[in-house]
């Protein structure tokens, strides 16, 4: 009575009982010895949604180690599509297969035969350009590298794997035909759950404890990325997103019409400038060398965002004996095209 005042009460409707089943696909708990079944769980939707339940019935060989089936709802909605892209969504490039000679001789030779094929004129932009190079970055990385793909921890080892067969293969038993053997069955089924949920736990302490050691291994080494990485999914740490700009009424900034947010009030006093003074600087404007290139290339730090361009630290760095000339030619268009004081 209760569940049906509940129901009345929030204009709710029990979808269990819109749809014909046979009693085996409605109970959803069985008694410890399994003489007595009833149907105790339900699934209440709102009113507005009734036209949108599909089916609704309770699957009695999901294995869920419990005495309660599971009860699956199938809703079919129309939901309003979110245009919004979360930044950086590009996939990244496996910078990590260089360290093989084959492939980073594949990616070198691939690009090397792009560079010779492009053209770069005096009169194009720097944006042009700098396009230009990009893509053929990214379209020989695309070819021999590929998208870095994020692994998957397997934690559970193959003996808990095989206990969850076994466990899948009891359930099958008990539903199959009730007997005389019925409480056999019930008992076999959970010493064989017991079995897994310990073989489960001694599984990821064991994973855990490899973690650590691992952890210890790279902070010995210096390697402070690795260890943050592995602390990170030690402790299960998310990285918190940053959250939207509001203006000062609380409302979701979504242009340009808001810009007053982040500028500041003008000085009381103007700005004095001091026309007459001139500084000389020895300030080279030349296009860099060679040398000052592969200096700033070898400074890069390994496993860095690649940023926008996609382009690695990696990328540039087994690349840069044979492409340091393309590299200079590129810079010195700018230093050309650009309008220098």
């Amino acid at each position: 009575m209760m569940l049906i005042d509940f129901e009345m009460a929030n204009d709710l409707v029990i979808g269990g009982n819109l749809f014909p089943h046979r009693d085996v696909h409605k109970y959803s708990w069985t008694s410890p010895g399994g003489a007595v079944r009833n149907q105790i769980d339900h699934c209440l939707v709102s009113r507005k949604f009734r036209s949108s339940i599909q089916d609704v019935r309770a699957y009695r060989g999901a294995d869920v180690g419990s005495d309660h089936n599971m009860l699956v709802t199938k809703f079919s909605l129309k939901l309003k599509r979110n245009e919004k892209k979360a930044p950086n969504s590009e996939p990244q490039f496996d910078s990590d297969k260089l360290l093989d000679r084959t492939t980073r001789h594949e990616f070198v030779t691939e690009l090397s035969n792009k560079f010779e094929a492009l053209y770069i004129s005096d009169q194009d932009d720097q944006e042009i350009i700098w396009d230009q190079i990009k893509n053929l970055y990214i379209e020989s990385a695309s070819k021999t590298l590929g998208n870095r793909k994020k692994p998957k921890d397997q934690w559970l080892s193959d003996r808990t794997w095989q206990l969850i067969e076994e466990r899948k293969v009891a359930k099958l038993q008990i539903l199959a035909c009730p007997d005389a053997n019925q409480i056999y069955k019930i008992e076999n089924y959970r010493r064989i759950d017991k079995a897994v949920k310990k073989s489960a736990r001694r599984d990821k302490r064991h994973f855990y404890e490899a973690k650590a050691m691992i952890a210890e291994e790279v902070a010995k080494n210096g390697d402070c990325r690795s260890l943050y990485k592995i602390t990170d999914k030690i402790i299960e740490k998310k990285r918190a997103s940053d959250g939207p700009v509001k203006n000062e009424n609380g409302i979701l900034v979504t242009g340009h019409e808001d810009e007053k947010i982040l500028n500041r009030p003008p000085p009381d006093e103007p700005i004095s400038i001091l026309e007459d003074l001139k500084i000389s600087l020895d300030i080279n404007t030349e296009p860099p060398t060679e040398d000052e290139l592969l200096k700033a290339v070898k400074k890069l730090k390994n496993g860095r965002s690649p940023g926008d361009g996609r382009i690695t630290a990696e990328m540039l760095k087994c690349t840069m004996d044979t492409c340091v000339t393309y590299w200079k030619d590129f810079f010195g268009t700018i230093w050309t095209t650009a309008k220098l004081p």
